[in-house]
């Protein structure tokens, strides 16, 4: 539990130190705030609090509803919140960009623009990579797509994964005094306690970000239902912002492992895939902690031990019933509307 613990919090600091390298990705303040949506759930999160305080002297603030509401944001869902203080919101994409020229200056070659459709072993274990215009030959591989990943993309990883598609709205920006009718004085970054969770923060150019669940399969996805749905939901929260629009909407797939926790692996050693590896299944925190499974991936790729923990020990669970995912989701949906309102 605590080397886990402690590998997380390495992965932040790994991205902090790749950042201060200068990456200009629009950090933004410190400061992660969880919001109780009832509550019972203010009760839940000051024993998480407590718990993680006793365990890990994890730094943890309690903030009552009144404290919320007046030194961070009047959110009308809000009812008490925990907040820490070592998460911060980013630009990804200016993120990926600046790892993207920190790699090609250590020397690695970047293609873009070349997707590979197939993984396959050869009697020698070496490994061909099928992509449009050819084949690929390499002695070792790794897997890095996580919610991206094709079906049958690779026999390691068959059936080990659930993509779930995640949906984002920003707005347009907010006015001085819509922002103080809000009392929106924060830009940390706000979760709540939901099974499905909305999560919103302030871009430094004053629109709102509001993110939350997508449709359930990828033809659905460009839905404007999705957004809109969003949308009506943060005026729920803030209903000083009726009039207010949405300026950009996407989704985009993350990728769920059936124990919640990612997994960094290597093929069996001597086996046919032991020179394919893979990093997959964040949960939704890639951003954070996928920085900190390359650099396990580059140890592990050059033969190095890593540490003893699950997450680099153990491969992905298969799902029970894969074929059946989808279903699953759709009821796991379900329930968790049900449970959200009425538990």
């Amino acid at each position: 539990m605590r080397g886990i613990y402690h590998e997380m919090c390495a992965g932040v600091d790994t991205v902090n130190s790749l950042i201060s390298e200068g990456i200009d990705c629009d950090q933004q303040a410190a400061g992660y705030i969880k919001v109780a949506h009832k509550p019972s759930m203010f009760t839940l999160l000051r024993s998480q609090a407590k718990l993680q305080q006793q365990m890990f002297g994890y730094d943890v603030q309690v903030l009552s509803k009144e404290a919320l509401h007046e030194n961070y944001m009047a959110d009308e869902n809000a009812y008490g919140a925990i907040r820490y203080q070592d998460g911060f919101g980013i630009n990804p994409l200016k993120l990926a960009w600046g790892y993207q020229k920190l790699a090609r200056q250590a020397g690695a070659k970047v293609h873009t623009s070349t997707p590979v459709s197939l993984v396959s072993t050869q009697v020698d274990k070496s490994i061909l990579l099928t992509t449009p215009k050819g084949t690929v030959k390499a002695k070792k591989v790794v897997i890095a797509t996580n919610g991206y990943t094709p079906k049958g993309f690779h026999p390691l990883i068959t059936n080990r994964t659930l993509p779930v598609l995640s949906q984002i709205i920003v707005t347009d920006p907010l006015s001085a005094e819509q922002l103080a009718a809000c009392n929106f004085l924060t830009s940390n970054v706000v979760m709540d306690t939901r099974a499905l969770k909305y999560y919103y923060r302030k871009l430094p150019d004053n629109r709102i970000l509001f993110g939350g669940r997508g449709a359930i399969t990828g033809k659905n996805a460009d839905d404007p239902y999705y957004a809109q749905r969003l949308l009506a939901v943060l005026k729920t929260s803030f209903p000083a912002l009726g009039n207010l629009n949405i300026a950009y909407a996407w989704s985009g797939w993350i990728c769920m492992a059936l124990d919640d926790l990612p997994h960094i692996y290597q093929g069996k050693k001597g086996g046919a895939e032991e020179n394919v590896f893979y990093a997959m299944g964040y949960c939704g925190s890639g951003v954070s902690f996928s920085v900190q499974a390359g650099k396990r991936l580059a140890e592990k790729v050059a033969g190095k031990t890593l540490p003893n923990l699950p997450l680099y020990t153990k491969p992905l669970p298969k799902f029970p019933f894969a074929p059946l995912r989808r279903v699953g989701q759709w009821g796991y949906f379900h329930y968790g509307k049900f449970k959200d309102n009425y538990l």
